[in-house]
């Protein structure tokens, strides 16, 4: 029984199908690559916000040991932590503003 393809044909089929396997590939690692960015900018921030706020808590102690600036140094603790979850909210707006972009 004689062969009915022709071997240009199961060429181009094979070419068709690699460039589809590549175009999903590339997007999957695309999508990766943006998520891992996303989490190490999300990891910084939070990490920034930590060791500020552990120096407040630093220069809380540090003064009421000496009895004084205390309320400065409350204003400055309570500070980071409304920037820590400013920052979260507006994390959640610019993501679910990305997701309604693109609707």
């Amino acid at each position: 029984m004689p062969c009915q393809f022709d071997l240009r044909e199961v060429h181009a089929f094979q070419s068709r199908v690699a460039t589809d396997e590549e175009l999903k590939l590339s997007d999957t690692l695309r999508y990766y690559m943006k998520d891992t960015d996303a989490a190490k900018d999300l990891l910084y921030r939070r990490m920034r916000c930590l060791a500020n706020y552990e120096a407040a808590n630093k220069n809380l102690e540090r003064c009421r040991g000496r009895n004084k600036d205390i309320p400065r140094v409350l204003n400055l603790l309570v500070f980071f932590i409304g920037l820590d979850y400013l920052t979260f909210c507006q994390d959640r707006l610019n993501y679910w503003c990305g997701i309604l972009a693109v609707t």
